[in-house]
């Protein structure tokens, strides 16, 4: 080897180790000077400033050019290599270019899911109203797709509508929208009654998808209830008249027909009182006092809207007042406490006197009060001091009886 391949080749190893050092300093993330950084767990390289070495370098080892007659020699010294002939080592074929100019996404989209195809059905979404219903106008269904072409109410009126209410009152359907159907009654539907609707099988979409099969669904209105104002009372008169109310127009004959009353377990007599607003009965005969009276409209009375009966026996109890009597009083009160005297009855406001309490030992500046069946007594009451009250025989209620006798009971005030 000459002299000047020799300076070549070291020039060349030169540039070579530059290029390592260019592409570790790019890959390992910068560092302080005098650090250490860790290119890999086997490997480690120390960067630092560079500076001029104050160590004189080695002197490079004489050498002799090899002779084009010695070169032979030492290359037949060289052990021979193992392994196949480097003849026969063959690198595997090469892919050939592409021909042309080839476009493609980069990264390539993702293959299309696969999409269920079902088939198309109409179906009803929702309707309205179903089962029993306190009152109801309008009937209402909704398909799942359009059944008409957009159009003005009028035209999409005087179309055939593909729903089925049975019995039908007066009134018109209408289409609200493409896909729902409403129909709206000129007054709300009768009572004691029970509707059928039915969309029936076959039924088409604009775009033809048809029903499957009908769908079908009832709906009712409430049955005959009675009720009345007097019912629970215990204060009612002696012949009263009987206010009977409906939740519907009824025949009132037919209903008189179809009363029944008791008065103390024993059959009552009634009849009807004239009136144009509402159902008025009373008893034939006067009644006794403290008489519990029964009332009962029994199961199948009909209504005057609807063919449904009611299937229980409907009724309600009240009783006649009783004779005026006392019924409790105050007892041990505080000295600033009031009195008060209950009776069985309202007392009547007028002509009710306050003298007719009287208060031994009297009660300086005494005041008596009357509210509903309650007497109330304040004033200037003195502790420790038993006071005897005594009831007057005129005293009054609402039903025009007196006491009759006068009654006497005591009021203990205790101490302060």
């Amino acid at each position: 080897m000459r002299q000047g391949d020799v300076s070549i080749a070291a020039v060349l190893v030169a540039l070579l180790a530059l290029v390592v050092l260019e592409v570790l300093a790019f890959l390992t993330p910068s560092v302080p000077p005098e650090s250490t950084a860790v290119v890999s767990p086997q490997f480690k390289i120390r960067l630092s400033e560079g500076s001029p070495s104050k160590t004189p370098g080695r002197a490079p080892a004489s050498a002799t050019p090899l002779t084009d007659e010695a070169a032979p020699r030492v290359l037949a010294s060289l052990p021979k290599p193992t392994g196949a002939p480097l003849s026969k080592v063959v690198a595997p074929p090469s892919i050939p270019p592409p021909a042309g100019r080839v476009l493609a996404a980069f990264p390539a989209p993702e293959p299309p899911r696969p999409v269920t195809v079902r088939k198309e059905v109409l179906r009803i979404v929702r309707h309205a109203p179903e089962g029993a219903t306190q009152s109801a106008s309008q009937v209402s269904v909704t398909f799942s797709h359009p059944m008409v072409t957009v159009a003005s109410h009028d035209d999409l009126a005087a179309d055939g509508v593909p729903v089925r209410l049975q019995p039908a009152p007066p009134g018109a359907w209408r289409w609200m929208g493409t896909r729902t159907l409403q129909f709206t009654a000129q007054k709300p539907f009768p009572k004691a009654a029970e509707y059928n609707v039915e969309v029936p099988a076959g039924t088409t979409s604009v775009n033809g998808v048809k029903l499957s099969r009908a769908v079908r669904w009832k709906f009712r209105t409430p049955a005959l209830h009675m009720e009345c104002p007097l019912a629970g009372d215990e204060r009612v008169g002696r012949r009263p008249e009987i206010v009977l109310r409906f939740n519907q127009e009824v025949d009132r004959a037919a209903i008189f027909s179809r009363l029944k009353a008791t008065a103390a377990g024993e059959s009552l007599a009634l009849e009807m009182v004239p009136n144009q607003d509402k159902m008025v009965v009373r008893p034939v005969s006067r009644l006794p006092g403290n008489c519990r009276v029964r009332v009962v409209l029994p199961a199948g009375a009909e209504s005057a809207e609807g063919p449904r009966r009611t299937t229980a026996p409907q009724g309600f109890w009240f009783k006649t007042y009783d004779v005026l009597r006392v019924t409790e009083h105050s007892g041990p009160v505080e000295p600033d406490e009031s009195w008060s005297i209950n009776f069985n009855n309202p007392l009547k406001q007028e002509p009710f006197r306050a003298e007719q309490v009287r208060v031994s030992p009297p009660i300086s500046e005494m005041e008596v009060s009357v509210s509903d069946d309650t007497l109330f007594v304040e004033g200037d009451v003195r502790p420790s001091v038993k006071y005897s009250v005594t009831l007057a025989p005129e005293i009054t209620d609402i039903f025009g009886q007196q006491l009759g006798r006068a009654i006497t009971f005591p009021v203990k005030v205790s101490a302060r």
